[in-house]
């Protein structure tokens, strides 16, 4: 792995290719490590970048902060395109991944030429947060174990409380967790998504809600797939992604 230094703390990530920059944000619990086959893909078109925020995968691990934990990654983000020597990227959200992706484009509009954004829903219920987030995180099975391991290493568990804790404090400050980001995005975006997302029982009305509130926006829904589409139906998802990049 790759890396590079953001406010005296060291951050990995993986890339391949060349061209124009194309970076993939992991999802809450993931880590670069389970994009590869992503930058594997589009490493054919572009240069392709996914990353480990601070406090995952291979990344130097951080105390709790005192600020919105997706807006503080979406720094982290901006830095590694001037770390790589590129005025700008195409940025690539899934799941909480997408967040982030929100945030850099709002706080960072000169640094994103393109959004995709896969999987994700406007706000986290306290509904949503007990049967997807707890009920499924306070007794993991060995697969997720397994997967959390590969991701992080042998201190998952601290890692998956942090993250917990990240997501109650937004639940709890009324769920709304992407604060005044869509209103600021200026790029064109592309909203991803299965209708048979469990994870988001709701996708095609966050969607139609966000295409609202987006200026240069519009959304595709698969029939097929799950959470997320970009790991569910891949082969959907990169044709998609390349046709709106005009490929």
């Amino acid at each position: 792995m790759e890396k590079f230094i953001f406010n005296s703390k060291t951050i990995n990530y993986r890339s391949k290719g060349d061209g124009e920059l194309i970076i993939f944000l992991p999802g809450n619990t993931a880590s670069s490590i389970v994009y590869q086959p992503q930058i594997d893909f589009f490493s054919k078109y572009y240069l392709a970048v996914s990353v480990d925020y601070l406090g995952t995968g291979k990344s130097d691990r951080i105390l709790d902060i005192n600020e919105n934990w997706w807006r503080f990654s979406a720094r982290q983000v901006n830095a590694l395109i001037k770390h790589l020597g590129y005025k700008k990227a195409i940025i690539v959200g899934s799941s909480g991944g997408s967040i982030v992706a929100m945030f850099l484009a709002a706080d960072f509009p000169e640094k994103v030429s393109h959004l995709i954004l896969d999987s994700f829903s406007v706000e986290f219920t306290n509904e949503v947060f007990e049967n997807n987030v707890i009920k499924e995180r306070s007794n993991p099975n060995d697969a997720q174990k397994q997967f959390w391991t590969y991701c992080h290493g042998n201190d998952w568990e601290s890692i998956i409380k942090q993250d917990t804790k990240n997501i109650k404090r937004i639940v709890e400050s009324g769920g709304y967790w992407l604060e005044e980001a869509p209103q600021k995005v200026k790029c064109p975006v592309l909203l991803l998504g299965s209708r048979k997302d469990n994870f988001i029982p709701n996708i095609e009305q966050d969607f139609k809600l966000l295409s609202s509130q987006i200026s240069d926006c519009r959304f595709v829904l698969s029939n097929k797939g799950g959470h997320p589409l970009i790991w569910t139906n891949t082969a959907f998802f990169n044709d998609e992604v390349l046709n709106f990049l005009h490929f």
